[in-house]
């Protein structure tokens, strides 16, 4: 019998991940970096400092992590106007809930983050336990 099941938070729970990733490459792309799907697949799951530390390498270039954390601020509204849910999380979290199974999310983005998005999505209570990167 299932007893407990973990998800990541971004790109599992909700549509973070292809809204950030689109318009991080429009911001690439106005420093001459074209990122492409496999430069991507290196990237995801990385921490912030993580993927600049890869850009700079692979690109030859030195952005700073703050240049990115003043973008994602940028288009904080672009995100909050677009981030939904993806399809049948609910229907899944509910029949996790009703066959009694533990449910938690383990993910590299700040708790806080986390607990805000699920309040967003009324979706808080449904979790056992929420780890974020700071655990």
């Amino acid at each position: 019998m299932l007893k407990a099941v973990i998800f990541d938070f971004d790109g599992v729970i909700q549509n973070f991940p292809e809204i950030v990733w689109r318009e991080r490459k429009v911001f690439l792309k106005n420093h001459s970096i074209n990122l492409e799907k496999g430069h991507l697949a290196r990237l995801l799951g990385l921490t912030l400092e993580e993927q600049v530390f890869y850009i700079n390498k692979t690109f030859k270039v030195s952005l700073r992590v703050d240049d990115f954390k003043k973008h994602r601020e940028s288009i904080s509204e672009i995100i909050d106007k677009e981030v939904k849910l993806l399809a049948n999380v609910e229907i899944l979290l509910n029949d996790l809930k009703k066959n009694k199974v533990k449910i938690a999310i383990a993910s590299n983005k700040p708790q806080d983050a986390i607990e805000r998005d699920l309040k967003k999505f009324r979706l808080y209570s449904e979790f056992d336990l929420i780890l974020g990167k700071e655990d």
